[in-house]
């Protein structure tokens, strides 16, 4: 496909108005303890959205689809019940070489405005498509079995004192990400990519195991990040950069620290780190994930 055609080419807008009922579904995609508060739309939410349209440059059923990068920038909240509408457009796309041969990277923007046609976010979606190996390995069709790790909460930041650079504002294990949350995520957000799903889909992709959805971990750091707002603050910008798959049964570690404080502003600018954490051996925590999270005066 010569997806340089459909560079600019956008979906037909779409009109959507978000309920409590749509984000409660939407909640159930996500461990108990890493669910948005009934009060927040989830930041991540709008990435629902994607799965709603027939773009037209993503019919591709003989490629690997792959998320590479995702940013949310906010002009303000989401609200309940309200007007709004969007469009997905094809902002770039370019082919380069990577380890499997030829790979496609094409650069999707879906732009949010409510009735009066005022900006209200841009969510930017970079995917990578590629070909199946040429070679496949040798696989079976057995199900995997790995210790299963619960969460837990290293640290989260109250709010008592104000944030210094390079103090941690989050340190929270997500335990080990299992294929029943692979499956759960799939059914909130209709993100059926079957090397999140299939086994046998994922091995042919050239992953020895299912390859966890994005924005499944996103949204699990998103909905935390977005419980440590408080009163005249917001989150504005969420980003990620996806560096390498994380599997199920993987245990996912995950790091923000305080990287700049705006007193002016005022803004508070964090990275976000997500390791994938080995119990043993030379490479015991590995970076899969990398980003950052911006919170501006509401």
């Amino acid at each position: 496909m010569d997806y340089s055609a459909w560079i600019g080419v956008s979906t037909a807008r779409q009109r959507v108005v978000i309920t409590k009922e749509q984000i409660g579904l939407f909640s159930l995609g996500f461990p108990e303890l890493f669910r948005p508060a009934t009060r927040n739309i989830p930041l991540t939410y709008p990435i629902v959205w994607w799965q709603q349209e027939q773009v037209p440059w993503m019919d591709i059923p003989d490629k690997i689809m792959i998320h590479g990068q995702q940013a949310f920038a906010y002009e303000r909240e989401l609200q309940y019940d309200e007007e709004l509408f969007y469009q997905i457009r094809l902002a770039n796309a370019r082919q380069t070489k990577g380890s499997q041969g030829s790979i496609h990277l094409l650069g999707g923007v879906l732009e949010v405005t409510d009735i009066s046609r005022r900006p209200v976010l841009a969510a930017e979606t970079t995917l990578v498509l590629m070909n199946p190996p040429a070679i496949q390995a040798s696989f079976s069709d057995a199900e995997p079995e790995y210790p299963r790790l619960s969460s837990k909460i290293h640290y989260m930041w109250d709010g008592k004192q104000p944030p210094l650079i390079g103090a941690e504002l989050l340190d929270v294990c997500l335990g080990t990400i299992t294929s029943d949350m692979l499956v759960d995520y799939a059914n909130a957000s209709n993100d059926t990519n079957p090397i999140h799903l299939d086994i046998i889909k994922a091995r042919v992709a050239g992953a020895p195991l299912r390859i966890v959805q994005g924005m499944l971990i996103g949204g699990m750091i998103g909905n935390r990040l977005q419980s440590l707002e408080f009163d005249n603050w917001a989150v504005k910008n969420l980003k990620y950069r996806f560096r390498t798959p994380v599997l199920e049964g993987d245990v996912v570690r995950v790091i923000v620290r305080v990287v700049a404080v705006s007193k002016t502003l005022p803004k508070l600018e964090c990275t976000i780190e997500v390791y994938v954490e080995h119990p043993t051996g030379a490479n015991a925590r590995v970076l899969a994930y990398e980003g950052s999270v911006c919170y501006e005066a509401r």
